[in-house]
């Protein structure tokens, strides 16, 4: 397991829905327009501001999470991809 560093949160990246509930393939204008989500598995402990003042995480584990797909740093570990993320990376939450 790992354990991400202070103010990151470690998250699985879910399987994008291409497909329409019609079955019709969904087609963006481009990349930067599509959302990823992902499923938080562990969550670093929670960072300072320059005051001293300590800044919560936003999400918690098995939370869902949005974030765009050009935001936290990108990996790949048995076919399963993975992403680190900051608070203010994340767009939106979905609770468990």
């Amino acid at each position: 397991m790992i354990s991400p560093a202070r103010g990151k949160i470690y998250c699985e990246v879910l399987s994008e829905d291409t497909y329409s509930k019609s079955g019709l393939i969904k087609l963006a204008r481009t990349v930067k327009e599509i959302p990823r989500r992902g499923k938080v598995i562990a969550v670093g402990s929670p960072e300072k501001d320059k005051k001293g003042k300590v800044i919560a995480p936003c999400a918690e584990v098995g939370d869902i999470v949005h974030f765009k797909k050009s935001f936290g740093v990108h990996w790949e570990k048995d076919g399963v991809k993975y992403v680190f993320l900051r608070n203010d990376e994340i767009t939106g939450r979905e609770t468990a």
